[in-house]
């Protein structure tokens, strides 16, 4: 199956993506997506290119209507017709199915699992979620280093990304990355009161770190929130998260000297390190790099202020590791997708029989 780009600038319609499957591929997953289903029916909406986002041509195949829509159909599609389809939308409302679901599988099953891939050493200190308060759901020490992650499975609403108003945009991320509409710490402030916790010395599973804050010592914090959303990869997101964060550890009036910011990082990319092999040193090493380029750039904004130059200043851990850093581990270890699906479905538990099952 062979995924091809049509580039004619002198087509209304210049660029044109289309799948084109050979003659022993079963294709009835990509006629379900096709918007050919609808034609000649009832006049079409703008729900329905969601739903089939692809369009079937005799020549070049089956072609992307939208991409966007099309990555979205097909990662987050499965979540909401599974539900749907199986008939738990009688047994179970979707908010607590899906936190089954980031519970009981991207938390507990991928996210860890990728946590696992990071671990190279025995003498590395990892704990997992336990359900303690102020404890994050991955703390990891080495010698001095300490990276503690809280994982944040959120599906970031279209009707938010459609909309217009700042003060929506804002809400949705301060109840999710901040505080609940609840009152229940999220994101940053988690991050927080777990730095908190550390320096009063309460993590019993590592009491070499509690004499090293006893005795003063200079441990590096990394404090990370996993995001499974592409569009938390957003400028400016990261850094606004950060002002919170700072004004919290000064409410607690803990010591940051030695605390990095926050970084914002994406499940995809924290997977894409992990299968080429590296550990959580390295994440905190390139964390370093990123945060230097940011500076970097904030520098250079303020003697030679513009547009692409304060754009650049926002730049996401995300865009930077796609853009820079991967190039630099693509040099050093290609994976093929093929790689990258086998490491996948092993960490997923499933054989070879099972991905190929008809369902």
């Amino acid at each position: 199956m062979n995924v091809t780009l049509i580039d004619n600038p002198a087509e209304p319609l210049r660029k044109l993506v289309s799948i084109k499957a050979s003659q022993s591929v079963n294709t009835g997953h990509l006629k379900a997506l096709c918007f050919n289903l609808l034609i000649g029916k009832n006049k079409a909406v703008m729900a329905d290119l969601r739903k089939y986002p692809l369009y079937e041509t005799t020549i070049r195949g089956f072609m992307l209507i939208d991409e966007n829509m099309f990555r979205k159909k097909v990662y987050r599609g499965p979540l909401f017709e599974l539900q749907k389809e199986t008939g738990l939308t009688k047994v179970i409302n979707f908010d607590d199915y899906k936190t089954l679901v980031s519970k009981g599988f991207f938390e507990n099953a991928f996210f860890r699992s990728i946590a696992k891939l990071m671990i190279k050493s025995r003498y590395e200190i990892v704990h997992f979620d336990d359900n303690v308060l102020n404890k994050p759901d991955l703390f990891y020490r080495r010698n001095k280093s300490v990276l503690m992650l809280e994982f944040k499975d959120y599906l970031f609403p279209d009707k938010i990304i459609a909309g217009n108003e700042f003060s929506t945009f804002k809400n949705y991320i301060d109840e999710r990355f901040i505080i609940s509409d609840k009152e229940k710490p999220k994101g940053v402030t988690q991050l927080a009161n777990n730095i908190d916790s550390l320096y009063k010395m309460n993590y019993d599973f590592d009491s070499v770190l509690n004499n090293m804050i006893n005795k003063k010592m200079h441990v590096k914090i990394y404090p990370i929130i996993c995001h499974t959303d592409f569009m938390f990869s957003m400028p400016g997101i990261n850094e606004y998260l950060n002002i919170i964060f700072t004004k919290k550890l000064k409410e607690k009036k803990v010591e940051t000297k030695h605390i990095r910011n926050i970084t914002v990082i994406s499940l995809e990319v924290l997977f894409d390190y992990a299968i080429r092999g590296k550990d959580f040193i390295s994440l905190s090493k390139l964390i370093e790099r990123y945060w230097d380029i940011i500076n970097n750039r904030k520098i250079k904004n303020q003697k030679f202020g513009s547009v692409n130059n304060f754009l650049g200043t926002t730049v996401s851990f995300d865009e930077l590791y796609e853009t820079k850093f991967k190039q630099e581990l693509l040099n050093e270890n290609y994976l093929s997708k093929e790689d990258k699906l086998t490491q996948l479905s092993e960490m997923a538990g499933l054989t070879q029989e099972q991905l190929q099952e008809v369902l």
